[in-house]
């Protein structure tokens, strides 16, 4: 009876330790199973219907922990774009440029008008809690590379159409950046020539600074400059370039990324972001210091459970892929076990059958 206890004490050792490793391999490869688990255990069953066929209808994203869909402006602004990149491509041009640019009307009529002193600005507000607390939000709160992304679209829609009435409203979103996120804007005026972009305005906790949404405004103020030449547009460029530039050190761990500057460590698909991003800043800039970050942070190497239960809390999509990998190692143990054990038995018959 203890040798039974024992032994099956020493597989599940050996199961805890094996899941473990194998989750430092196989984790880029769970992360959309383990999201449609955690989906499916919060309600959300999406996963189970067919899927119907795209009716260009302006999209929603359904958050599990709010229990339905909401209209989330950077996700109509990004499908926008990927339907404007079908009609640069030629493909089903027609119907690809309508919903394109009927994304890009609702873009514009849900651009909220706002005036401080004499500034008229407009802002993208989501009307919902998000991202669930980790940075406590006040609803309405506002977002940079929401923004970014919405300026982005107008943008192109300007580039289609020639319509000047796009620019009109990106140049209002355009403001926002003007504005400290104190005063119902979304940039932290450190320095008169350094300003922060911050991707998510007005959280309780501090102040996020999350450095891929920096870049990623920075990028579409950068994009909406170069077809506008809006003098506003280049020194807020230079502002929020300067600002990544000299905070750089403060996302270097020394062996990985940081996600935020609260320390919240990036994941891999974050910190491989990081990489892309500041050498696409060294593309447009040629500073070799943007060039040293990518190049350095590309070299570092990182152990996924050391990262993400260790040297930090776990999330409950990291506990799912523990647990996938748990099961899996479970079974193939027991399984073994088993070949082994029925292999010795049938020997040891044997032996005593001669």
């Amino acid at each position: 009876m203890k040798f039974r206890l024992a032994l099956h004490i020493g597989l599940l050792i050996l199961v805890l330790i094996s899941g473990t490793l194998l989750s430092n391999y196989t984790y880029t490869y769970l992360n959309k199973p383990a999201t449609q688990i955690m989906g499916i255990v919060k309600g959300n069953f999406y996963f189970f219907k067919k899927k119907k066929k795209d009716s260009g209808e302006i999209p929603k994203v359904f958050y599990p922990r709010l229990g339905k869909a909401v209209y989330y402006p950077m996700t109509v602004a990004n499908r926008a774009v990927r339907y404007y990149r079908k009609v640069m491509a030629g493909e089903d041009m027609d119907k690809s440029r309508e919903i394109f640019l009927r994304h890009v009307e609702w873009l514009k009529n849900n651009l909220k008008i706002h005036h401080r002193d004499t500034i008229e600005f407009g802002l993208w507000e989501s009307d919902f809690p998000y991202p669930y607390g980790i940075y406590d939000l006040e609803v309405p709160w506002r977002s940079a590379m929401v923004q970014g992304s919405g300026i982005f679209a107008l943008t192109k829609a300007y580039e289609l159409t020639k319509d000047k009435n796009y620019l009109d409203y990106a140049q209002k979103a355009l403001r926002a950046f003007y504005l400290d996120v104190k005063d119902g804007g979304v940039s932290y005026k450190d320095q008169p020539d350094q300003w922060w972009f911050e991707e998510y305005a007005g959280s309780k906790k501090g102040e996020p600074r999350v450095f891929n949404g920096a870049i990623y405004s920075l990028l579409d103020i950068h994009y909406y400059w170069e077809i506008t030449k809006d003098k506003n547009a280049g020194i807020l460029f230079e502002k929020g370039l300067n600002s990544i530039r000299n905070n750089l050190s403060t996302y270097d761990t020394g062996w990985w990324t940081f996600y935020d500057a609260l320390g919240n460590i990036a994941t891999k698909h974050y910190h491989e972001d990081h990489i892309k991003l500041t050498r696409k800043l060294y593309e447009i800039t040629q500073d070799a210091t943007f060039l040293e970050f990518s190049e350095k942070w590309a070299k570092y190497h990182d152990n996924y459970f050391l990262r993400e239960f260790l040297r930090q809390r776990p999330d409950y999509h990291d506990m799912t892929i523990l647990g996938l990998n748990l099961i899996f190692s479970f079974i193939i143990v027991y399984v073994v076990w088993g070949i082994l054990f029925f292999y010795y038995r049938t020997k040891k018959s044997n032996l005593h059958a001669s």
